[in-house]
């Protein structure tokens, strides 16, 4: 009796196993750092990951040591993937495929580019429906509306 329930513990065990086993990884993830050509990490720096075939686009910003991760991608490519921070020349790499389960690695160095920025003119104009005197929700009705209203007792408190 012992024997047969160590054989069947055993068995439950493995099938534990094997079912754990086939909830299998259908994705890839892309990680990787960004530095100026100084070694310095670029804090906020955008990468995108455009999936060529499908038109997904992936994309994530760099922390405070310029470290990204962008997991859940399609596998298989081509994707282009761009790295894109201000005041740097923009990276574009063209052609990387991701296997199932792979964790690609992107490293890259930008280098700083001149920025020629244009003048910004701002036009605003008050509108008549906002105001400072309002604080909250109004709602205007008319003699005309309120005597075409059905009402049970004829009270304000049926509208």
């Amino acid at each position: 009796m012992q024997r047969l329930y160590s054989v069947l513990l055993t068995c439950a065990a493995l099938a534990c196993t094997l079912a754990a086993g086939a909830q299998g990884v259908t994705t890839a993830s892309m990680f990787g750092r960004i530095l100026d050509v100084d070694g310095e990490p670029l804090i906020g720096a955008n990468i995108s990951a455009l999936h060529e075939p499908s038109g997904t686009l992936y994309g994530n910003s760099t922390d405070l040591e310029g470290y990204f991760r962008i997991p859940g991608m399609r596998v298989g490519g081509p994707y282009t993937v761009t790295v894109s921070y201000t005041g740097y020349q923009a990276l574009v790499t063209e052609g990387i495929s991701l296997a199932l389960g792979e964790r690609f690695q992107y490293n890259a160095e930008l280098s700083e580019a001149a920025v020629d920025l244009e003048g910004v003119e701002v036009v605003s104009d008050r509108a008549s429906i906002f105001s400072g005197d309002r604080t909250g929700q109004e709602t205007v009705v008319d003699e005309a509306t309120i005597e075409a209203l059905p009402t049970v007792t004829r009270s304000l408190a049926d509208y």
